[in-house]
């Protein structure tokens, strides 16, 4: 499940021209803590997920479907 989460977060990213950096300052997280979620070494928590569907207005538990986002 960490693949699909992680590809989605590239994904989400890319498509929205966002730097991991700003994708950290989204969160509130500094950027090596979102790093480790985009590289699979740590799962995104829902806090952040839902964080993250209300900043790019998406269903945020798209995130956690397989090949759905």
């Amino acid at each position: 499940m960490k693949s699909t989460i992680c590809s989605g977060l590239r994904k989400l990213r890319l498509i929205n021209g966002k730097t991991q950096r700003e994708m950290a300052e989204v969160l509130g997280i500094r950027i090596n803590s979102y790093q480790r979620y985009e590289y699979e070494m740590l799962e995104l928590p829902v806090r952040h997920a839902k964080k993250l569907g209300k900043y790019f207005k998406f269903d945020w538990w798209l995130l956690y479907e397989s090949k759905r986002y």
